[in-house]
């Protein structure tokens, strides 16, 4: 069973200072949270390779969450009632926004991609 508190809370943590993250810092942050959580086989415990499978997913993160913010940026600022939104209302609507999209994210590469991954690098690896 996945500690959905525990990505939440670093997809929180990524989607509050989206602007102020490296990709090497998000890296760290998901290679960490892949160390912690992933049920994987002690053959898949090695630090470089959770680190490669982090950095994709830091990537694709970068890419993604990019991609909502010019598509915010480029929206007027108003409520599916026609209301204006404040602006610290509107960044914890975006930062909500991240949040969810990250946490999602995440839940699929420990649920879907990282054993896949880990075991097609492995198979290069034994190449």
């Amino acid at each position: 069973m996945l500690d959905t508190d525990r990505i939440d809370a670093t997809a929180e943590r990524i989607a509050t200072d989206w602007g102020h993250h490296g990709h090497n810092t998000l890296t760290a942050m998901i290679a960490e949270l892949y160390t912690d959580l992933a049920d994987l086989p002690p053959r898949y415990q090695r630090a470089d390779i959770l680190t490669d499978a982090a950095d994709i997913t830091a990537t694709e993160l970068i890419t993604m969450l990019d991609d909502h913010i010019y598509q915010e940026v480029d929206r007027p600022p108003v409520t599916e009632y026609g209301w204006v939104m404040h602006t610290d209302d509107r960044h914890a609507a975006v930062v909500a926004a991240l949040t969810s999209r990250t946490a999602s994210h995440l839940t699929w590469w420990l649920t879907d991609q990282l054993t896949d991954y880990l075991t097609n690098r492995e198979a290069e690896d034994l190449d």
